[in-house]
């Protein structure tokens, strides 16, 4: 079963799917990170963006950033209807991560969904020639 990802207000942002890769969707449908070793956190970019421990998103700094519905601390809101899952791009090669920090009770200030977009792909648009008028 899928594992949902509250924001620190109690809002349903994300969630881990419970496929073979353990990608991160946000709920419009779109893959931007995945776990790679059950904790560790990359971007599809191939960004090491953090830790999932012990059902607590946690940044690069040590900072709470993400909860499951057992470790949010507000009440959570309903989950949306998750949108079809948009097809994901490569994987990037992941970067180094950084050394564990110290993993603090503190709760980080940037949004999740801001978070997590850090892991995206951004879509190379192809323009095309314009046409010169004869």
């Amino acid at each position: 079963m899928d594992i949902t990802l509250y924001d620190r207000d109690g809002n349903p942002i994300a969630y881990i799917s419970d496929d073979y890769e353990s990608n991160i969707y946000l709920f419009e449908g779109e893959a931007v990170a995945y776990l790679f070793n059950e904790s560790e956190v990359y971007g599809i970019n191939g960004r090491a963006l953090g830790w999932f421990i012990d059902e607590v998103l946690y940044d690069s700094n040590g900072l709470r950033i993400g909860f499951t519905y057992n470790t949010c601390p507000k009440s959570c809101a309903k989950e949306p209807i998750k949108s079809k899952r948009k097809p994901i791009y490569e994987k990037r090669p992941r970067s180094k991560p950084p050394p564990m920090p110290k993993f603090s009770y503190a709760i980080s200030s940037i949004p999740l969904k801001e978070f997590l977009l850090q892991g995206k792909i951004e879509k190379i648009m192809v323009r095309e020639e314009e046409k010169s008028e004869s």
